[in-house]
Order: structure tokens, then sequence, then C-alpha cells
């Protein structure tokens, strides 16, 4: 669990209902956006969490390092060290053998494979649309992800909303069938997998603003910018929509029952 203060960021880990909380990375004492730690994955054995080290959002070249740490705070280790791109939002395969990730590396935001030691890495995606949010299949060769190569044209000059896709991955590290699984309305992002493989949680703005107050106050107010939560069923895309607020409900992730 990243965190994050005037005094710095640390790596916590802590149960589910927050009674046992342990510092794995300290803070260094001051805020500094080049330590800021991001989006953190178990591997699926639960020793190992990898994460982001540095700023999310920037240009492809805003330097940005993979990191890996033993759930006891052991044994922490750059997996992109001295990098000068945006190396970020890392999962381990089901093996836990490989790291999928996006880095700027090309000059802008694809999708890499490498060994969960680091070193070389195998480029997944090579193209102009953005990739983001890369997620292994716990029981198969597979990732899910988020990108605009097929969006529409947002307001905003340049831009274009995010649809999840699937990737199958061959066994020596390279791209095999590319599916599109989303193409509604807004952005769609986030997306996990279910232990059993067979669904998608993600956050999407496909159900558009709703119960939300004026967005023009005098007071300031942060309703939803996108999204809502929502799964999907790989097999048929049946989809159901599991929140419905006026809060932005973002990075899902699914919790193995404990018997």
């Amino acid at each position: 669990m990243p965190n994050r203060s005037t005094n710095g960021s640390r790596l916590l880990l802590t149960d589910v209902a927050g009674a046992h909380i342990t510092e794995l990375v300290p803070s260094d004492g001051a805020y500094n956006p080049r330590r800021r730690f991001i989006d953190a994955k178990w591997s699926k054995d639960g020793e190992w969490i990898t994460y982001m080290q540095g700023p999310f959002i920037g240009a492809p070249d805003a330097p940005a390092e993979i990191w890996k740490v033993r759930r006891d705070g052991s044994e922490r280790v750059s997996l992109t060290p001295n990098s000068h791109s945006n190396e970020g939002m890392p999962d381990f395969s089901a093996d836990g053998k490989r790291i999928v990730f996006r880095s700027g590396r090309s000059g802008h935001p694809d999708l890499y494979v490498m060994s969960a030691e680091g070193g070389a890495a195998q480029a997944l995606t090579n193209d102009e649309a953005r990739e983001n949010f890369p997620a292994f299949s716990p029981v198969a060769p597979l990732i899910v992800f988020a990108s605009d190569r097929d969006g529409d044209v947002n307001a905003a000059p340049g831009t274009r909303s995010f649809n999840l896709y699937t990737l199958s991955i061959t066994a020596d590290g390279k791209p095999g069938t590319l599916r599109r699984i989303t193409d509604t309305p807004g952005h769609d992002a986030h997306p996990t997998f279910s232990p059993d493989g067979r669904w998608i949680i993600y956050t999407s703005e496909c159900g558009g603003l709703n119960d939300e107050e004026p967005l023009i106050q005098e007071v300031f107010f942060s309703p939803q910018i996108y999204g809502e939560i929502y799964a999907q069923r790989l097999s048929d895309g049946f989809t159901v929509r599991l929140t419905h607020n006026k809060w932005e409900d973002g990075a899902p992730f699914w919790v193995h029952a404990v018997k």
C-alpha cells in the first residue's frame, strides 16, 4: 500500500482490516516526486511485491523505475536501474517469472515484458497509441490492458478515450492475439483479472455522470471524473455494474477468499 505525505512516500503492508501495518520501505523524510510509490502488485505466490517509483503522469522520458521487494521488506531491488524513461504499472505473471509493464522508452507509452529478475525487455506493442495498466492473467499467458488506439476523440485536443484489450503472449514472450473487449462511451481503465481468470474488473465512465451535485460550486467538491466499477465475463462479454454513486471509484482489485 503506497502512502504519501509531505514527509515523503512510504510502502506499507496491511491486512484487509487495517489492524496490522508493516513499513516495507521507509520515507526519506521529504516529499520527492522521483520517490513516489505507485500501483503495488503481489506475485501470485504472495512472496514478492512489485511497484512503480516515480511520477505516474509525465512525459515518456520522465524518469521512473520498476522495483520489487519481498513481503518482509528485504531484497528490495530496482528492475530498471538508472532508467531514463517512464517505467511503470508492473504486474507478475502467474508463475512469477515475468513482469509486464508500461514504458516510455520508445517515445510513447508501450507495453513490455521482462524477466522478474530484470534485464532485457521484449516489446509487446510499438505504435503511436497510449497503452497503460497491463495486468497478467493468473491462469494463462494473457494480459489485459487499456489503450486509446481505437478511442473516440475527446474534448481535450489530441486525446482519445481508452478501451480495454486482451493480448496473448507466446512462450518466447512475443505478442500474440489481440482482442478488444470494451467498446463504450468514455474511458475504461484499471483492469485486473479475477483469481480464476474468467472475469475482468475495471473502472469505466460509460455510465456517465449521475448522482453528482453541480460541478461549479463556491466550495470545492470532488465528484467522479470517471468512473464506476464494472465486471465483465471474458467468455461472453456479460457485464455487471458494481457501483453507482457520485464518487470517483477506481483501481479495483480482487481479494482471494480466506478459508
